[in-house]
């Protein structure tokens, strides 16, 4: 009998450490997609809506040129307004937009044969 109960309580222990260690096991997994779950919502692109707009094409918003993603999304070109730089958005014959000096007699020439000029891009790529 004492050889039968022995038997037994190895068994109960046995169970036990199992129990334990399927549970140990499970926390682990449950941190894991815990921390995986936290680190893909952290790398998320911050990207700007959905627009619809034709891409590759500018415009001028806030008095900074923009310009359309191919997944159509409009994107600031450069990190301070035209303003910042002395001058304003533009957008150019050509369809792009630029940031140009306001313009007066001296600049006035320039700034027309930048206009229509295809060849000029205003800064903006």
């Amino acid at each position: 009998m004492k050889i039968l109960a022995r038997l037994v309580e190895r068994v109960r222990l046995r169970i036990r450490l199992l129990a334990l260690l399927l549970h140990g096991v499970a926390t682990l997994l449950w941190v894991v997609v815990l921390c995986m779950t936290i680190a893909t919502a952290a790398c998320r692109p911050k990207l700007p809506p959905v627009s619809g707009c034709t891409p590759l094409s500018h415009r001028c918003e806030a008095d900074s040129p923009e310009v359309c993603s191919p997944s159509q999304r409009w994107h600031r070109v450069g990190d301070v307004t035209c303003a910042a730089v002395g001058g304003r958005c533009l957008v150019l014959d050509a369809g792009v937009a630029a940031c140009a000096p306001y313009p007066d007699a001296g600049v006035q020439v320039e700034l027309e044969l930048s206009v229509t000029s295809p060849s000029t891009d205003g800064g903006a790529e």
